[in-house]
C-alpha cells in the first residue's frame, strides 16, 4: 500500500467496495460490483457508518480518525444534483452527513486539517467534522474521505446573496446586513488559522521578499491570450495598463503568513434557515492543483471583496440590464465587509494581520484568475469578472472602450 501515488496503482478494500488509486495518485471509489461509486451504491453510507461508529477499526492499511461520534447516519444516499459543479466526490447520507472523497491522494488532507485547527480556536465557524478515513503510506496517513455533518436546508452564498440583492432592488427587503457580518466572520476565521498554523519556518520569512506568492500569480496576458475577440476583450485591453500597474505595485508580504482558506468567495458561506452562517470547503483553489496555500490575510480578503462585485454582476444579468443601484450597493457592501473585518481584528488586538496596502493589487490579480478560470472551465462566467474589471479599473484614454452590459439570462446559467 505504501506505493500509492508513487508509480504503482493499488486497490484498497472498503467496508463496501474499494478505493482504487492510480499510479499518479488519482483516487476513485468503486462499489461492490466494481462500478464507479455513486449515490445509492452504498459506499458512502458504509464509510459514514465506519467513521462515526464508536468502535475500534480492524488492523489494515486504512486509518479511522473520529472527531465526533454523536451522529449515527442511516443508509439512504443522495447526490447534490448535476447542476452543482464539484471538484471532489460528494454524497449525502440520510440527510445527516456529507461523505467527501478527494480526487487525488493527498489533496484531501488540507480541508480536515484546517477544520480541526479552526474548531480548536473558534468552534461553530465550520460545519462539524465527524471524522476521516485515511490510507497509511510511507509519508504518513493520507486522508481519502472525510465525513462532515450536513447543515439542513442551508444554501450557499451565490444563492442567498444574489437573492438578498434582488430583494433590495425590488424593495422587498431592506439593506442586507450580511456584508459586515461576513467580514467579522472572516476575521474570526483568520485569527484561528493564524493562531494554529503560523510557524517560524523559513518559508514564512522568504514569502516577505515577494510581492505576490507564486501560487497566486497569473500573468495579465494569460486571460487575454485565451479570450475571444469580443466586447469583453476590448474592455480588457483598454484596462491592461491599470491592471498591470496595480499588480506590480503590490507591496511584499509584511504581515504574518499562515494557512489561508485559499478559495474564499461568497459561495463558500452556507446560510441556514435560522440565518446562521458557516464557512465550507477548505481544500483550496482547484486551479492550484492541490498545492498548499500559505500567505497573508490580504489574499483571502481580496478574494471575498472581489466576489461582492461578482454578486453584482450576477444580479444585473438576472434583471437584464446594467443598473447603477447595483454599482452603489457593491461599493457599500465592500466597505461594510472591510469595516466588519477591521473591527473584529481591532477588538482582539490583532489588526496587524491585515495589510490593506496589498488589497488593490491582490484584487486585480484575483480578477485575472477569475478570467483564467472562465477561459479554462466555465466560459459563460466571463461576464462577471468583466463587470468588476470594467468598474474598478480605468481605461487607458487612447484605447478603444465599450460600456459593460450583462449577457442574456437563462434559467440554466449562473
Amino acid at each position: 500500500m505504501n506505493e500509492a501515488g508513487n508509480g504503482r496503482a493499488v486497490i484498497v478494500q472498503l467496508p463496501v467496495g474499494s478505493a482504487r488509486i492510480g499510479a499518479n495518485g488519482d483516487l476513485r471509489l468503486h462499489d461492490a460490483e466494481g462500478c464507479p461509486a455513486a449515490a445509492g451504491s452504498g459506499v458512502a453510507a458504509a464509510i459514514a457508518a465506519l467513521v462515526t461508529a464508536d468502535r475500534t477499526h480492524p488492523p489494515g492499511p486504512m486509518r479511522v480518525e473520529r472527531d465526533l461520534s454523536d451522529v449515527v447516519p442511516g443508509r439512504t444516499e443522495s447526490g447534490f444534483g448535476d447542476h452543482i459543479d464539484m471538484s471532489s466526490w460528494n454524497v449525502i447520507v440520510d440527510d445527516t452527513v456529507i461523505v467527501k472523497a478527494a480526487r487525488q491522494v493527498g489533496s484531501g488532507d488540507r480541508g480536515p486539517r484546517l477544520v480541526r485547527a479552526i474548531s480548536r480556536r473558534e468552534p461553530g465557524i465550520t460545519p462539524p467534522l465527524l471524522g476521516t478515513l485515511a490510507l497509511e503510506t510511507e509519508a504518513g496517513p493520507r486522508i481519502l474521505v472525510s465525513v462532515t455533518r450536513l447543515v439542513p436546508d442551508a444554501v450557499d452564498g451565490w444563492t442567498w446573496a444574489v437573492s438578498d440583492l434582488l430583494g433590495l432592488l425590488q424593495k422587498k427587503q431592506s439593506e442586507p446586513s450580511w456584508p459586515g457580518e461576513i467580514g467579522a466572520l472572516v476575521a474570526r476565521l483568520h485569527r484561528a488559522l493564524a493562531a494554529e498554523t503560523t510557524t517560524d519556518s523559513g518559508d514564512d520569512r522568504s514569502a516577505a521578499d515577494r510581492s505576490v506568492d507564486p501560487p497566486f500569480r497569473v500573468p495579465v496576458a494569460t486571460p487575454l491570450a485565451s479570450s475571444p475577440q469580443d466586447d469583453a476583450t476590448v474592455r480588457l485591453r483598454a484596462r491592461l495598463e491599470a491592471l498591470q500597474s496595480a499588480i506590480t505595485s503590490t507591496p511584499p508580504i509584511r504581515a504574518t503568513s499562515f494557512d489561508l482558506h485559499g478559495d474564499l468567495h461568497v459561495g463558500q458561506f452556507l446560510r441556514a434557515p435560522d440565518s446562521t452562517v458557516s464557512v465550507i470547503d477548505f481544500d483550496g483553489d482547484p486551479q492550484l492543483c492541490g498545492r498548499d496555500l500559505r500567505g497573508d490575510a490580504a489574499i483571502d480578503v481580496a478574494h471575498i471583496l472581489v466576489s461582492i462585485d461578482l454578486v453584482g454582476a450576477v444580479v444585473q444579468r438576472r434583471i437584464g440590464h446594467a443598473d447603477s443601484r447595483v454599482d452603489a450597493w457593491c461599493d457599500r457592501a465592500r466597505d461594510a465587509l472591510l469595516t466588519g473585518y477591521r473591527n473584529e481584528l481591532i477588538a482582539h488586538g490583532c489588526q496587524e494581520l491585515l495589510d490593506e496596502d496589498r488589497l488593490p493589487g491582490l484584487m486585480a490579480l484575483q480578477l485575472m484568475r477569475e478570467l483564467d478560470y472562465a477561459a479554462t472551465f466555465l466560459p459563460r462566467w466571463r461576464y462577471a469578472p468583466d463587470y468588476a474589471i470594467t468598474r474598478r479599473f480605468a481605461a487607458t484614454p487612447t484605447r478603444r472602450d465599450i460600456p459593460w452590459t450583462p449577457p442574456p439570462f437563462a434559467l440554466t446559467s449562473t
